[in-house]
């Protein structure tokens, strides 16, 4: 019997990779991408869903959506598990930051992928019963500790990646201290008309739908190439050519705080509400400079960004 339902579990996570592929493919204008990477996807054909649900929810270990874990929290849907893996591109040997353990299972993913995970959660209970799933699953790359996650691990920093699975009102200054320079940093960006001020006027001169140019954007790994100008103002390279316009011919006398634009082959983002030429195409909820932090800035030279976007609903959640 023990057979026929392992036999059973790995059906339906096959078809729970499926599943996500298919997904991945209709959603590629959203995310810029029309497939996973094969380690991601190998990673969520390994990894036991069913072990990290609560013994009356396996039944639904492999639907592709959110399912309740205890104490208000949720292990994630596969899909969002398998696109923010994907964006962090973890390399073999990376050492890997990850807050709000929750059931582990994102964690039993990044390990398949990673050197080290290190995984911090709050509540203690749910923190001790994912220490113990993994290490009997044989996870033995992945340390788990109980605790306050926006302090970071400073002891084991720094980090290559960090993923925060519990969403900050910012990102906290001591992950940011913790993350690797040159280390990656996902941003979300809002490209809704509201926020984007310039889309209609980009899209004209580069000849793309307004939707396209949020999945042009999206779609490749950017780098900060230098901070300055303005106090904590990233200058970033990466940009996909078929975005590249000219600066506006009259600039703005008041560009809102969070703005990212574009102009040539780079994207800034706006650290506090300034005048300036740049093409707004959306705007993040992160707090791009804030003088009480040290470092104030964010960005760093050589960091590698990973734009994201979210919905209007998102972005007031997050700010």
């Amino acid at each position: 019997m023990a057979a026929e339902a392992q036999d059973a579990y790995a059906r339906e996570r096959k078809r729970m990779v499926e599943e996500i592929a298919a997904l991945t493919r209709e959603t590629r204008l959203e995310t810029g991408r029309a497939a996973l990477s094969e380690r991601v996807m190998a990673a969520m054909a390994k990894v036991p869903r069913h072990e990290f649900v609560p013994s009356g929810e396996k039944r639904n270990a492999y639907a592709n959506r959110p399912l309740p874990i205890g104490h208000g929290q949720t292990i994630s849907q596969p899909f969002i598990v398998a696109l923010m893996t994907d964006f962090m591109d973890v390399k073999a040997g990376d050492k890997v930051l990850e807050i709000g353990t929750g059931s582990g299972y994102q964690a039993a993913v990044l390990a398949e992928l990673a050197g080290t995970v290190y995984t911090i959660e709050i509540v203690e209970s749910l923190g001790r019963e994912a220490a113990e799933r993994l290490n009997r699953l044989g996870y033995r790359n992945v340390v788990v500790r109980i605790g306050d996650g926006y302090q970071g691990w400073a002891e084991h920093a720094p980090f290559d990646s960090i993923m925060v699975t519990a969403a900050p009102r910012e990102v906290p200054q001591p992950l940011i201290d913790q993350l690797k320079r040159g280390g990656r940093l996902v941003v979300p960006v809002c490209y809704d008309p509201e926020f984007a001020l310039d889309i209609v006027e980009v899209a004209e001169k580069s000849g793309n739908a307004p939707e396209e140019i949020a999945r042009r954007h999206t779609a490749t790994e950017h780098h900060v190439l230098m901070v300055g100008f303005s106090p904590g103002q990233p200058y970033i390279g990466g940009l996909d050519p078929k975005l590249a316009v000219p600066r506006r011919a009259t600039p703005r006398t008041r560009v809102p705080a969070g703005s990212v634009a574009i102009a040539n082959a780079q994207t800034a983002v706006y650290p506090f509400e300034i005048s300036g030429g740049w093409n707004v195409i959306g705007r993040t909820p992160l707090a791009v400079f804030d003088p009480a932090r040290e470092p104030p800035s964010l960005f760093a030279p050589g960091d590698r960004v990973r734009f994201v976007a979210i919905s209007r609903a998102e972005f007031a959640r997050l700010k």
